[in-house]
């Protein structure tokens, strides 16, 4: 975790981020009693589209230090998720006529973590190349059928 006395701005948190995630003991999960190492990064959700522009920047430039990274905006992840079961369409027909907790129970069945999430997840995983580093986005835009 970042401890800092005052807030950093992106560049910076984008700069450290980068050198955590490129560090051997990251890579290698050294001193970590988690099976994955995980980084979890706060910041205002009105700046959404400034974090994935630099995901995208903290992707490459890890990238070009040898460190294989991907991004899943799980937003998207769960739309098309959605689509592929054929009830996207129908929610978006229907979203008037659902109340709040019966939509969230239909979404939140459909895109439990425990289910379809976790296949997508682990193919990734299994891919003959999968990635070093994932960052995951899109995590607020799905609150709350998604917990």
């Amino acid at each position: 975790m970042i401890k800092t006395k005052k807030a950093l701005g992106f560049d910076e948190l984008f700069q450290r981020l980068s050198e955590i995630i490129s560090s051997k003991s990251f890579l290698q999960n050294d001193g970590s009693r988690a099976a994955i190492p995980s980084y979890i990064c706060a910041f205002e959700p009105s700046r959404a589209s400034e974090l994935d522009d630099h995901v995208k920047t903290l992707c490459s430039k890890l990238k070009s230090v040898g460190v294989d990274a991907a991004t899943v905006n799980l937003y998207d992840l769960c739309i098309k998720i959605l689509r592929e079961e054929e009830i996207f369409d129908q929610i978006l027909d229907e979203e008037s006529d659902y109340d709040k907790e019966d939509l969230e129970l239909t979404l939140s069945g459909v895109l439990s973590p425990s289910g379809v999430l976790k296949e997508k997840f682990q193919e990734l995983a299994s891919a003959s190349e999968p990635p070093q580093v994932l960052f995951i986005t899109g995590v607020g835009e799905c609150y709350p059928f998604l917990r």
